[in-house]
């Protein structure tokens, strides 16, 4: 190897941040070690800054997505059986990034239903917020029906 190897990535910071999201469903707990991880995973699209990614993923259903459609996710072994990675980065680098994004997966994997209940359950509510104010801005009254004719 030619050049000095990379530090290894700072794995338990990035992990702990991102299931902070993912339990509070908020997107702010986000860190900015957990965003410079994310947000160069292949998939993501670049944005100016954490606040720009925490305003593209305020619905955390479309982060969980792209975390698991990643090929990082998908194939992060590659990191350590590329040579390529190996030299330029150096292993304990490498080890660390696949350690990551094999974890980064689980995550999205063990929170998923509960983000996509939270989410659809909150689009619902705010649904149903602005159909109320449009019916009475129309003088009509929404009424819930349960099921019942």
């Amino acid at each position: 190897m030619n050049k000095k190897p990379w530090p290894p990535m700072p794995t338990k910071a990035i992990l702990h941040s991102v299931e902070q999201v993912f339990i509070h469903c908020d997107i702010t707990k986000l860190t900015k070690a957990a965003y410079d991880c994310l947000y160069l995973m292949s998939g993501f699209i670049a944005h100016y800054n954490l606040g720009g990614f925490q305003d593209e993923y305020q619905d955390l259903r479309h982060l969980i997505s792209d975390i698991l459609s990643s090929s990082d996710v998908a194939d992060s072994g590659r990191y350590i059986r590329d040579p390529f990675f190996r030299d330029s980065y150096g292993m304990e680098y490498c080890q660390s990034k696949t350690d990551t994004y094999e974890a980064l997966g689980k995550l999205a994997e063990q929170y998923k239903n509960k983000i996509e209940m939270h989410f659809t359950f909150k689009q619902s509510s705010e649904e149903i917020e602005l159909a109320e104010v449009l019916a009475e801005k129309n003088g009509f009254k929404l009424v819930k029906n349960n099921g019942k004719t």
